[in-house]
């Protein structure tokens, strides 16, 4: 199946070949998706459970948020970037640290979503259309973040 020309698919995974001329790739399930316009690979976040403390004020950046807030933000010198305006797909890949240990990787999309803004890399986080979230097989303590333009 062909998308016609001058037409955007913005979903991931669609079984397209060729998209206004963007890259495409073919995934794990033999079916062609376009190339992210952004991937970033950054250091395993807090879990939103001990990213946020209770405050008079509102809700604060624990120490630990902070921390990793630097690591992720010293992280992007190294990686091509770019600022994406408009509605975005995100998929959030995590390999985390430890292996015995159970998580929910549903904990950790916050602080990325808002380090992605803080960062300019999309607009906004009411901007994502859709977030995919998965656990890699393999350990490491990072995320990859492909960012997906819908326009």
């Amino acid at each position: 199946m062909q998308a016609p020309p001058g037409s955007v698919d913005c979903r991931v995974g669609t079984k397209i070949k060729i998209m206004c001329g963007k890259c495409v790739r073919e995934n794990v399930f033999g079916w062609y998706e376009r190339k992210p316009d952004v991937t970033l690979k950054i250091p395993m976040p807090p879990s939103v459970n001990s990213a946020f403390n209770n405050a008079k004020v509102g809700r604060v950046k624990t120490e630990v948020n902070k921390k990793w807030y630097k690591a992720a933000s010293d992280s992007l010198w190294t990686q091509k970037r770019a600022n994406i305006k408009g509605h975005v797909n995100v998929v959030y890949s995590y390999a985390p640290p430890e292996a015995n240990r159970k998580r929910d990787c549903a904990n950790y999309e916050k602080c990325i979503s808002d380090f992605l803004v803080d960062m300019g890399i999309i607009e906004d986080d009411s901007k994502i259309m859709s977030n995919t979230q998965r656990w890699l097989p393999e350990k490491g303590g990072y995320v990859i973040c492909e960012i997906f333009s819908c326009a």
